[in-house]
């Protein structure tokens, strides 16, 4: 968050950023006067959001650096946890030994990465997606660590922070090798009626996450959610529901 709040267990971003900064030499920074934070470093409102990504996976690491996993989701996003869960049971063995991280993955637009081509020997680099969720494992939160602070400088060019992560991760020879197909970038009322997402809405695929959600949307998945359980939710079940209860959310034109 922006800011510190004890009594919602949140973290103030910019209190985190500035501890990285600190370690590092201020005259190779553009700094605010009277801080350690450059200039271009979370300037408010969405542009400055980028800037919590990679602080906030430090966080993480910080607080928990035994952890086999680590994910982060946008705080409109629907997660299915049983479901989330499974998926992390299926790659728990290597989570010390192999880079593994990624989730819904599109293609990367952030100098130098080249979104069609090949840079530094990756070809058509991709990123996670923020909203729907990021995944890192355990050996991949250590390539993150080291080089965290100059990333956060170097690709504060990248404007989303899930592009600077995949950026710096790739820097440092750890691409997203992790496509998570049941993480939703859209919400219902949008990707139901999307023809890319037709045969995602069809099949009996259980879902990870919905992002996006707006709080009616919030309330039809959680009362779905109820009735089918924990590990039963899927994606052509939801679609169902949401045309049997709510015409308004999966019927729009």
């Amino acid at each position: 968050s922006d800011k510190a709040d004890p009594d919602m267990g949140t973290l103030s971003a910019r209190q985190l950023d500035a501890r990285l900064f600190a370690s590092l030499s201020p005259h190779r920074f553009n700094l605010r006067p009277n801080s350690t934070l450059p200039r271009h470093i979370l300037r408010g409102g969405w542009r400055g959001d980028k800037d919590k990504n990679i602080p906030a996976f430090l966080a993480l690491y910080h607080a928990y650096p035994n952890a086999r996993f680590y994910f982060m989701i946008d705080d409109d996003t629907y997660v299915f946890l049983h479901q989330l869960a499974l998926v992390v049971q299926n790659l728990w063995h290597d989570a010390y030994n192999q880079p593994q991280w990624g989730g819904n993955l599109f293609r990367i637009s952030c100098r130098p990465w080249d979104r069609s081509g090949v840079t530094r020997g990756v070809k058509n680099p991709v990123f996670a997606h923020g909203g729907s969720g990021i995944l890192l494992n355990h050996r991949a939160m250590q390539f993150l660590v080291p080089a965290a602070p100059d990333c956060i400088h170097k690709y504060a060019v990248c404007w989303a922070g899930d592009m600077m992560l995949a950026a710096c991760m790739l820097e440092q020879g750890a691409p997203c090798n992790l496509r998570l197909r049941n993480f939703v970038a859209e919400p219902p009322v949008e990707s139901i009626h999307s023809s890319k997402m037709a045969l995602m809405w069809a099949s009996d695929r259980h879902i990870g996450t919905l992002h996006k959600m707006a709080d009616d949307e919030l309330r039809a998945v959680a009362a779905y959610h109820a009735q089918v359980g924990p590990y039963n939710a899927t994606f052509s079940g939801l679609h169902a529901f949401l045309l049997q209860a709510n015409i308004s959310i999966a019927n729009q034109p």
